[in-house]
Formats: C-alpha cells, structure tokens, sequence
C-alpha cells in the first residue's frame, strides 16, 4: 500500500501541474480564435507582400527623389533672385523669354534649359546694372541660381523617380493595410505557442 500510496503523490504532483497546463490551455483555446483571424490576415499579408516588393523598387526611385528635392529647395531660392533679377532683365536684352520660363521651370526643367540661354545674356547686360539699379545683390542671387539649374537638372531624373514612387506608394498603402494584419497574425503565432504548450501540458493531464 506503501508504493501505491507513494506512486499516487507523483501522479498528484503530475496532476497540480496538469491543473496549470489546464489554465493555459484554455488561455491557448482564447488564442487560438485570435489566431484563425491571424490566417486571414496572414492571406491578405501575402497580397501585401507582393506589394512590397514592388514598393522596394520604389525606394530606391525614391532615395534618388530625396536627392532632387534638396537641389529644388536651392532651385527654389534661385528662382526668387530671377524674380528680383526681372527689373534689370526688361531693360534691353532678349532675357525676357528665359525670365518666363525660370517662372514656369518648377513645371518644366526644358523651360529651365531656355532659362540659361537668358542667364548668359544678364552676364552682357552687367555694365548696364552697375550703371543705374541696385541689381547686385541679384546678380550674385542669379549665379546661385545658376548652380539652381544644374540641380534642376538632376531633379528631372528624381521626378521620373517620383513618378515610379508613386505606383510604389499606392503598393505601400496596401501593404500597410497587411502590416496591421502582419501585426495581429504575430500576436496570433505567440497565442499559439502558447497553445501548443498547453496541448503537450493536457495530453500529460
């Protein structure tokens, strides 16, 4: 009775530890629902994978982007000093045409090309501006607007970029709707850790 009776406390100790794998078993079955809505999201994920695949090219378009729109930010700067520079531009050369298509360069860099044949025509019209208006300081402005322009140039090949980033911006914003469904499918996968621990706990129960 003696061995029977020892052999009955192990199988009470097994069965305290199975009364605790009981509790998270049942805490496993809660999170095995949370899990089943994990799958579909896991689906849908799938779909937003692709996505990103497609959003990775747009990245890269997009680094090369990031390095056009420091050069607008100067462009931008060199096309207040054209503004500035129009007074001495009207005075007698054929600079108008480049001045309108400085003005129109933020929508076209071809206008800006124009815009440089009209810069070498202020460099002829300088003894003219020295003589009456206080155009130096734009003068000094057109120069720094004339390194704006070979940033010009450089973020035309960030706005084909831009246009290619924005296919992969449309991929990002399904992809996020999958990385909500990503996050909730991880918190699914630990439940079901969870779960599985707590089937090797029942089946010793």
């Amino acid at each position: 009775a003696g061995l029977e009776l020892r052999a009955g406390i192990w199988a009470g100790l097994e069965l305290r530890a199975g009364i605790w794998a009981g509790l998270e078993l049942r805490a496993g079955i809660w999170a095995g629902l949370e899990l089943r809505a994990g799958i579909w999201a896991g689906l849908e994920l799938r779909a937003g994978i692709w996505a990103g695949l497609e959003l990775r090219a747009g990245i890269w378009a997009g680094l090369e982007l990031r390095a056009g729109i420091w050069a607008g930010l100067e462009l931008r700067a060199g096309i207040w000093a054209g503004l500035e520079l129009r007074a001495g531009i009207w005075a007698g050369l054929e600079l108008r045409a480049g001045i309108w298509a400085g003005l129109e360069l933020r929508a076209g860099i071809w206008a800006g090309l124009e815009l440089r044949a009209g810069i070498w025509a202020g460099l002829e019209l300088r003894a003219g501006i020295w003589a009456g208006l206080e155009l130096r300081a734009g003068i000094w402005a057109g120069l720094e607007l004339r390194a704006g322009i070979w940033a010009g140039l450089e973020l035309g090949a960030g706005i084909w970029a831009g246009l290619e980033l924005r296919a992969g911006i449309w991929a990002g914003l399904e992809l996020r709707a999958g990385i909500w469904a990503g996050l909730e499918l991880r918190a699914g996968i630990w439940a079901g850790l969870e779960l599985r621990a707590g089937i090797w706990a029942g089946l010793e129960l």
